[in-house]
């Protein structure tokens, strides 16, 4: 079935879905990801890293919060290439 098909009444086995266009539906996407880069930053990097490290006895442990820019765009950047990658592969 092409990308553009719609399911009608009649085939068999019912569609679920009916799909639009490869860009319609991953519009969003990278907006997700970049959202998902921060939080994951937020909780991680910031929290979880120091106490994780410092508790294992590394001794030059970050100071806790790791407030770090150049680590958020790097997560935020992560982020954006996760979502339009997503994107391009689908669900």
């Amino acid at each position: 079935m092409s990308p553009t098909a719609r399911c009608s009444g009649s085939s068999s086995p019912p569609c679920s879905r009916s799909r639009v266009s490869p860009g319609a539906e991953s519009s969003g996407l990278p907006r997700f990801g970049l959202a998902y880069g921060v939080v994951v930053w937020i909780g991680l990097a910031v929290v979880v890293m120091p106490i994780w490290l410092s508790v294992g006895g590394f001794p030059m442990a970050p100071p806790l919060p790791n407030v770090d820019v150049g680590s958020l765009l790097g997560h935020a950047a992560y982020g954006v290439v996760l979502g339009i990658t997503y994107g391009f592969h689908g669900r």
